[in-house]
């Protein structure tokens, strides 16, 4: 049962990290949408 929530715990800590890289590509390129206009 431990193992499994620690593992489910760092699944979701590399889940979160990806979707924040994710999120920033988006605005970067939302910034340079608004720039470029």
């Amino acid at each position: 049962m431990n193992d499994e929530l620690e593992n489910a715990k760092k699944k979701a800590e590399e889940y979160i990290k990806d979707n924040s890289k994710l999120i920033n590509v988006i605005r970067g390129t939302n910034l340079d949408f608004h720039v470029s206009n």
